[in-house]
């Protein structure tokens, strides 16, 4: 419920995914104490009704092309009209995945579109390692134009003071 109520424009999730009756079912395990949960690409994809504009799925197959009969994480949020979603079509190393995710949202919060973003996550992480297959396991899929998948920017405006003074 916290989720619907924030109403987030970008929703990452980090876990470990595998199949589940026919669908995808994106896996969280915190570690001790706390037990591993889960999520179905059907609960996910319904999580909130206006759903998130950009949804990152950073865990391994989750970009992947579907199995017989299994719906992927991201063509279900894709069907629920998410206007970008980004996975990983393979087994990406956590690593690759911090470095990816660093570069990416370095690079919206300076004002790139999400396709030059995930270009630069990917450029991250094959410089790490351009021998190795993680920079190509990232994929980003949209429904609309790069340019209006997050198309409102906010600014702080560095003359209004925040707390009791006077705006």
């Amino acid at each position: 419920n916290r989720l619907v109520d924030l109403l987030p424009q970008v929703v990452h999730f980090i876990g470990h995914t595998r199949p589940a009756g026919g669908q995808a079912v994106l896996e969280f395990t915190p570690g001790p104490p706390h037990p591993t949960w889960e999520l179905s690409s059907a609960q996910i994809a319904n999580a909130w009704p206006d759903g998130p504009r950009l949804v990152v799925i950073s865990a391994c197959r989750s970009g992947a092309t579907a199995a017989a009969g299994v719906a992927s994480l991201t063509d279900a949020l894709k069907a629920r009209g998410v206007p970008a979603v980004l996975g990983m079509r393979g087994d990406i190393a956590s690593s690759a995945a911090v470095a990816f995710a660093a570069a990416f949202y370095q690079n919206l919060a300076g004002r790139q579109n999400v396709d030059a973003a995930a270009a630069a996550g990917r450029q991250a992480v094959f410089g790490r390692a351009p021998a190795g297959p993680d920079w190509h396991f990232p994929v980003l899929e949209t429904l609309v134009p790069a340019s209006h998948v997050l198309p409102i920017r906010f600014a702080v405006d560095q003359r209004r003071k925040i707390g009791r003074a006077h705006v």
